[in-house]
C-alpha cells in the first residue's frame, strides 16, 4: 500500500508527544510496506535539528509564517497543498494519512482529486469537542479514524462516530526508556515525581491538588520529597503555592530537561509518578490528558503512578495492578492514596514490576507496528 502523509509539525523542528508519535507511526508503516511507499510531507520552518534516518521519506515544505501568518498556513496550506498535490500525482498513492484534524480538508480535497481514501489521527482535545464545523465535516468523511487511546475513541463514539471506523494505535516509549529501571531501594525519604510542562494553560495536570494533598499529610507528620519537572509561565505561581502550604523545604522544582539521560535519571530518583490530571472543559477550551506518555515512560522504568481516574491514563494504569487511580477532584482520596504507597514498599514494588511489564507489552515499537498492520488489514477488506 502507497501512503502520503501529511503533517502540520515533524520531530525535525520540535519534541512533543504529537510529532514523536507520527515519526513512530511512520516507521512503523515504512517497515511494513517498504520506505519507498510510504511518504510524509513536513513544514521547513527552521534548520531540521534531526535528520531523516530513511524509514520512511520525508519531504520538507518550506514554510515561513510566524505568528498569525503561521496560523494562516496552518488552516490554509497552499505550499503543502501544491507538493502534495504535485507529489500524488506522481505516487498514485492507496491512501492519504491526515496527521492532525486541522489538516482534514486538504486531505479530503486530495482524496478526491487523487481517487484514493483517508484517514486521520485523532489524539484528544483536537477531536473531544467544538471542532470548526468544516474540520468536523471532514472528520466524518475520514474513511477510518487512528486514535491513540480508548478514552478518545469512547468520547468519538458517543458524539456519534461509527465505532467500528475507529483503530487504536498507542504512543509508544522510546527504546532508551525500556531498558534496567531504579533499583528496588526505597527512597528515604519517599519521592515522588511529576513531569510536564508548567503552563498556566495547563494546570488540568493536578499540581495544586498534588500540593494539597501532601500538605495534608505533612501535618501529619509524614515525610517526603516532592520533585517538580519543568518549565512554563505557571512556575512562579506554583512555587508560591509551595511556600503558602509550608512545603518549600519538601519539594524540589527541577526545571527542564534536556535529554533522555537526563529523563531517565529523574524517573529513576521516584518512588511514584503523580500526575492527576482532570479531564474537562474551562474557558471554552477541552482539557485534559490524550494518552498520557509520562505514565508509560515512569512504568516503563518500574515506577508506579497515580493519577485521577480520566483521560488517556486510564489507558494505561491498572488500578491495583500497575498503579493507583484516584476519583478525579478527590483530595482526601489522593492523599490516601499517597499515604498507602508511603507505608508499603512492597506493594510500590510489586505495582513498578507490573508496570513494566505492562509497558513492554503493550506500548513498544514492536507493538505499534503490529497495531499499524492491523490497521492497514482492516483498510484492505
Amino acid at each position: 500500500m502507497k501512503i502520503l502523509a501529511l503533517q502540520s509539525t515533524s520531530i525535525f523542528e520540535q519534541y512533543g508527544g504529537v510529532e514523536y508519535y507520527l515519526d513512530d507511526l511512520l516507521r512503523s508503516l515504512g517497515n511494513l510496506e517498504g520506505a519507498e511507499n510510504v511518504a510524509s510531507l513536513v513544514p521547513e520552518r527552521n534548520s531540521f535539528t534531526r535528520e531523516p534516518d530513511g524509514s520512511y521519506q520525508v519531504i520538507p515544505v518550506p514554510m515561513t509564517g510566524r505568528g498569525w501568518r503561521r496560523r494562516f498556513e496552518n488552516r490554509v496550506p497552499l505550499l503543502l497543498f501544491r507538493q502534495a498535490f504535485s507529489l500524488g500525482r506522481r505516487m498514485r498513492p492507496d491512501l492519504i494519512l491526515c496527521g492532525h484534524v486541522s489538516l482534514g480538508p486538504l486531505a479530503l480535497l486530495l482524496s478526491k482529486l487523487l481517487g484514493c481514501r483517508f484517514v486521520t489521527v485523532v489524539y484528544g482535545i483536537d477531536a473531544w469537542g467544538n471542532l470548526y464545523p468544516h474540520d468536523e465535516w471532514c472528520l466524518k468523511q475520514a474513511s477510518a479514524l487512528l486514535s491513540i487511546s480508548h478514552w478518545t475513541k469512547q468520547i468519538l463514539v458517543g458524539r456519534g462516530y461509527d465505532e467500528k471506523r475507529i483503530h487504536i494505535t498507542h504512543p509508544v516509549v522510546a527504546p532508551d526508556l525500556t531498558h534496567e529501571g531504579r533499583s528496588a531501594t526505597h527512597r528515604d525519604p519517599f519521592t515522588l515525581l511529576t513531569v510536564s510542562r508548567l503552563d498556566a494553560s495547563e494546570r488540568y495536570k493536578g499540581h495544586d491538588d498534588t500540593l494539597q494533598a501532601l500538605a495534608q499529610l505533612k501535618s501529619r507528620g509524614a515525610r517526603f520529597r516532592y520533585l517538580i519537572q519543568g518549565s512554563g509561565d505557571d512556575l512562579e505561581r506554583l512555587e508560591k503555592r509551595a511556600r503558602d502550604l509550608g512545603l518549600t523545604e519538601s519539594v524540589v522544582f527541577v526545571g527542564a530537561t534536556h535529554d533522555r539521560n537526563e529523563l531517565r535519571a529523574l524517573y529513576s530518583q521516584a518512588d511514584v509518578f503523580i500526575m492527576p490530571s482532570r479531564f474537562g472543559r474551562w474557558g471554552n477550551r477541552w482539557r485534559g490528558e490524550g494518552f498520557g506518555i509520562v505514565y508509560a515512560e515512569a512504568g516503563a522504568l518500574g515506577v508506579p503512578s497515580i493519577a485521577y481516574r480520566c483521560g488517556g491514563a486510564t489507558d494505561i494504569i491498572e488500578h491495583g495492578k500497575t498503579g493507583l487511580l484516584v476519583e478525579p477532584n478527590n483530595i482526601a482520596e489522593l492523599s490516601h492514596s499517597i499515604l498507602y504507597c508511603m507505608d508499603n514498599p512492597e506493594v510500590v514494588q510489586n505495582l513498578g514490576e507490573n508496570a513494566r511489564k505492562r509497558v513492554r507489552s503493550h506500548f513498544t515499537r514492536d507493538q505499534m507496528k503490529s497495531s499499524a498492520e492491523d490497521f492497514l488489514r482492516a483498510l484492505r477488506k
